[in-house]
């Protein structure tokens, strides 16, 4: 994980802003909500995550067991 310094936090920020989603942190809910989408069709509970990379590495988890689901 690598850490941002409050700058670079900012500009981020800012770039995921302009992309439409608000902010950092509402593109960490964002994710987070596919997250608990992805978890209720496969009857698990998922914990709120605390970074974009944890969230999108969350949600690859819940993907890659849907596939396996699917395969069955």
């Amino acid at each position: 994980m690598v850490w941002l310094n409050g700058e670079d936090f900012n500009n981020l920020d800012d770039l995921i802003g302009k992309l439409g989603f608000g902010g950092y942190f509402d593109f960490l809910e964002c994710l987070n909500t596919i997250s608990y989408d992805l978890a209720k069709i496969l009857n698990i509970e998922v914990d709120r995550q605390k970074n974009i990379t944890d969230a999108y590495h969350n949600i690859r988890g819940l993907v890659n067991l849907l596939i396996k689901k699917g395969k069955k």
